[in-house]
């Protein structure tokens, strides 16, 4: 059944850690929206659809207006209504991190919604993109949700298996480790992520239950399937979303689950934080709740649990043989 769950009792679990979040997230979005507003301020009387790529486009008008700095105009144009101040930075963590997300805004946006959208090959781009994933807010949710969604059994089961899909550079590897005792595969298709990974579990002495494979989420296969399989905000990096699914659902046996934790776009969920995803190449935008739940039921897969928070938490079980 889904839940509601507000971020207020989500919060709870851990509250001074959740104050100091909502701090950064609070200073850090202050100041990612002045700086879209001032690179957008003169092209904004362009309505959305005549951008090359117009879902894009759509999407971050729309973000002006959740933030109630603009209103629609009858031809899909904007209209500014108040102007933004920036934010008084108080946490190092923003002021380590912000430099990089307003000069990203600030160079790549207008490049993006012309249909010029560079992907990150390089490792200057790839270490900007780990930085991005590597902060206390993202990791803690990543963790809690991590903990909200996975089985206490599993957890505590060292002869278990579960597949990080799409590790990225490990961050998501290492927060599996940490809660359970299972053996992890992390499965990224960059040789230079799993680098990363293997370096994270050494440094917390966790080698010993990290097996890498370098792979897609639509065509990687294990040698044995695994208990569970984990994608962490995947669905936006992969080229073909729903073979994805139903490729890791395949790697995981018969009876075992697979957890998905998934930002999505809709009226209810439009924020400023989806935008340097997809400016530093993400090939799409998140997908909306709608379609996530409707990728996951085409693969036949039964939803046990979800809740729903700016992002989406699902665990569906894989159908057992003979289903």
């Amino acid at each position: 059944m889904r839940e509601k769950l507000s971020l207020l009792k989500f919060a709870l679990r851990s509250p001074g850690t959740a104050l100091k979040i909502a701090k950064a997230a609070y200073e850090a979005r202050g100041a990612a929206l002045v700086k879209l507003v001032e690179v957008l301020e003169p092209e904004v009387s362009k309505p959305w659809y005549s951008w090359t790529d117009d879902e894009f486009a759509h999407y971050v008008y729309s973000v002006l207006v959740w933030e109630k700095v603009a209103k629609w105009r009858d031809d899909g144009s904007l209209r500014l209504v108040r102007r933004t101040k920036p934010p008084r930075i108080r946490l190092p963590e923003v002021a380590d991190l912000l430099p990089a997300v307003t000069r990203l805004i600030e160079k790549r946006l207008i490049d993006a919604l012309e249909g010029r959208r560079k992907y990150f090959t390089d490792k200057e781009q790839l270490l900007l993109y780990a930085r991005f994933l590597d902060n206390l807010g993202y990791n803690w949710a990543r963790r809690g949700a991590l903990s909200l969604l996975l089985p206490r059994d599993l957890r505590r089961r060292e002869d278990a298996v579960i597949a990080d899909v799409g590790a990225g550079t490990g961050l998501s590897t290492l927060a599996l480790l940490e809660l359970t005792r299972a053996t992890v595969i992390a499965v990224d298709p960059l040789e230079e992520n799993l680098e990363f990974v293997k370096d994270y579990a050494g440094m917390k002495r966790l080698a010993h239950r990290v097996r890498v494979l370098k792979g897609y989420a639509e065509d990687f296969k294990l040698e044995k399937p695994a208990d569970t399989a984990v994608m962490i905000n995947v669905l936006n990096w992969c080229n073909s979303p729903q073979p994805a699914i139903r490729n890791v659902a395949a790697n995981v046996k018969p009876g075992g689950r697979l957890a998905i934790l998934q930002a999505v776009r809709d009226e209810k969920s439009v924020w400023v934080g989806i935008i340097p995803s997809y400016l530093l190449g993400s090939p799409r935008l998140p997908p909306t709740r709608s379609e996530l739940y409707q990728m996951i039921k085409e693969e036949g897969l039964k939803v046990e649990k979800s809740y729903s928070l700016p992002w989406e938490l699902v665990l569906a079980k894989v159908p057992a043989q003979g289903a």
